[in-house]
């Protein structure tokens, strides 16, 4: 799916990829969200996320690690 299907508000998904940087716990997490952020910024709202990255990424960025 992708993020602008889950998303609609692509703010509220730079908050989380924000939130998420802010609140990787190791290098893997941080590896993770800066992937993300690296598609994010080529394809933008078209960067697909399946359920399992979307998940990881709001554990990250709730502080769940």
């Amino acid at each position: 799916m992708k993020i602008i299907d889950r998303y609609p508000d692509d703010d509220d998904f730079e908050e989380l990829l924000a939130s998420a940087e802010e609140n990787a716990s190791n290098e893997w997490e941080a590896e993770f969200v800066s992937s993300l952020q690296e598609r994010y910024e080529q394809y933008g709202v078209n960067t697909y996320l399946s359920d399992k990255q979307d998940e990881v990424l709001n554990r990250i960025a709730e502080g769940e690690s």
